[in-house]
């Protein structure tokens, strides 16, 4: 199970995705839009942008919002045939791991 939250919401809107660890990112990318397809409408999924959460960031720490805010996101160079067990080695149930973003989405926490 890997936690996910669409950038620019708070630690109350994270979702989670049962996916095996032998999957790659493409496979998650297409749960993902499918748990959310109203915010990912008019998205491809191979299209949703995807970056790790850094470790042991949970989601109710009184900083989570600041963490998330303070860190420099650059561009997906995740590759969709990238085995996720590669990524995840062992994911924490109670952290955050994947933090997604539409392209051309506004990227501030509301």
């Amino acid at each position: 199970t890997l936690n996910c939250l669409v950038l620019g919401s708070g630690p109350r809107n994270v979702f989670s995705i049962e996916i095996a660890r032998t999957k790659n990112v493409s496979a998650l990318k297409e749960l993902i839009k499918s748990k959310n397809p109203i915010a990912f409408r008019d998205v491809d999924a191979a299209n949703l942008v995807l970056w790790q959460a850094p470790e042991s960031l949970r989601c109710e720490d009184n900083a989570f919002k600041e963490t998330i805010e303070g860190l420099n996101l650059q561009d997906d160079h995740s590759l969709p045939v990238r085995i996720l067990s590669r990524i995840f080695s062992d994911p924490d149930a109670e952290c955050l791991h994947v933090i997604v973003k539409a392209p051309g989405k506004r990227t501030a926490l509301s």
